[in-house]
């Protein structure tokens, strides 16, 4: 139902009058912004930049290089004064699709001159360099969609360097070969909490802020959610990593400590619960590596569980009805899934396909009609705490 909708509705139940209702109209206007306009104008932006990549890809055959160079030169002039003129102008949404265009025009002027000069570098060099220049001028944007981009750029730009150095310690036969990626892995989200806490990031472009705090966190997620397939393989002595498990130690430590004055606004209980949520990823994810193993599946499975428990109890403590109901749905589906795990071999027979079944509708049923009771009854809880 939309606001429009709804605000109509408690006017006629008579819960606000039309003046009310004119005051949230007007409010809700100001404050939302054309989003359509915002999106159609960043997909449109994103567009131009993809066809400006594209049609580098295509390889100018008829033009000299010399020309593939001026005419680089003259849209990059022309793409940064009209940043500057939309920026004086007050433009938002007209700047930040412009400096989405900038963003990947870079990337394209980097590509024609590695083309035109046989200039081959390595990914990760030639995404820092592209990161590190359009990083000023990315930062003067402020919409969400620009932040998003630049957001899983920064993503990208830093898987690419952790792969570059899990190759160079391979290669070069370095010890405490597993640690240095591992916890170079594990830092990820740690490194976009620490983004967002810039002060000018924080004070500035609070939209750049929450999308660092969201891929933080769903890094943190993802990272606990695929620590239970480290038991489903063997881990030999060569591959376990105590020292890195050290290491972690201090930014999970660190963040946990700092989460009061990162999120002034939460309550005790819910900074409990993104801390219980902190150590809970530090915990499945190196535990698995701590020492030698032959695959444990079953051990994998049941600390995907304890993991996913974890996350719905806290998303009740934060009142994530969306995302607690998403996790009893998928803890009801793991265990219907550990179930064919343990007795795969009775699935040839009729009554292992029977008794399989039979748990997956009794998993169902009980979702659908204890969940909502559940969730009331521990977001009451939470309200008490």
């Amino acid at each position: 139902m939309s606001l429009k909708t709804k605000l109509r509705t408690w006017k006629d139940a008579g819960l606000i009058d039309e003046d009310t209702l004119a005051n949230i109209t007007a409010f809700e206007s100001r404050s939302n912004g054309p989003r359509l306009v915002y999106a159609l104008g960043g997909l449109g932006a994103f567009t131009i930049g993809v066809g400006l990549i594209s049609t580098v890809a295509a390889n100018w055959q008829d033009i000299s290089d010399l020309a593939k160079i001026f005419v680089d030169l003259l849209v990059g002039v022309a793409i940064a004064w009209g940043i500057w003129r939309l920026h004086k102008a007050k433009q938002i949404w007209q700047r930040d699709a412009l400096i989405l265009v900038y963003y990947l025009f870079t990337l394209t002027s980097m590509a024609l001159v590695g083309q035109i000069y046989h200039w081959d570098p390595p990914l990760y060099r030639l995404l820092l360099a592209w990161t590190m220049a359009t990083a000023p001028v990315v930062l003067l944007g402020s919409t969400t969609f620009l932040a998003w981009v630049w957001g899983l750029g920064l993503a990208v730009t830093y898987g690419a360097c952790v792969v570059q150095l899990t190759s160079w310690i391979e290669a070069h036969k370095v010890g405490l070969s597993p640690d240095v990626p591992f916890f170079a892995t594990y830092f990820a989200p740690f490194l976009f909490l620490l983004l967002s806490e810039i002060a000018p990031i924080k004070m500035k472009r609070p939209r750049f802020r929450f999308v660092f705090v969201t891929l933080a966190w769903a890094f943190l997620v993802a990272m606990g959610f695929a620590a239970q397939f480290a038991w489903y393989a063997d881990i030999s002595g060569d591959e376990t990593i105590v020292f890195s498990a050290l290491l972690a130690v201090a930014p999970s430590i660190g963040a946990a400590v700092a989460l009061p004055r990162m999120y002034p606004n939460l309550s005790p209980s819910s900074i409990s619960a993104l801390r219980t949520v902190l150590l809970s990823v530090f915990a499945v994810t190196v535990l698995p590596f701590l020492f030698t193993h032959e695959a444990i599946e079953l051990v994998g499975a049941l600390s995907n569980l304890a993991f996913m428990c974890v996350l719905g109890w806290a998303a009740l403590r934060l009142q994530w009805s969306r995302f607690f109901g998403f996790v009893t749905a998928y803890l009801g589906l793991r265990i219907v899934l550990i179930y064919f795990e343990v007795f795969g071999s009775m699935l040839s027979t009729g009554l292992g396909l029977i008794t399989g079944g039979m748990l997956t509708v009794l998993v169902a049923w009980l979702w659908y009609r204890k969940s909502p009771r559940v969730m009331d009854h521990f977001e009451q809880m939470a309200d008490e705490v």
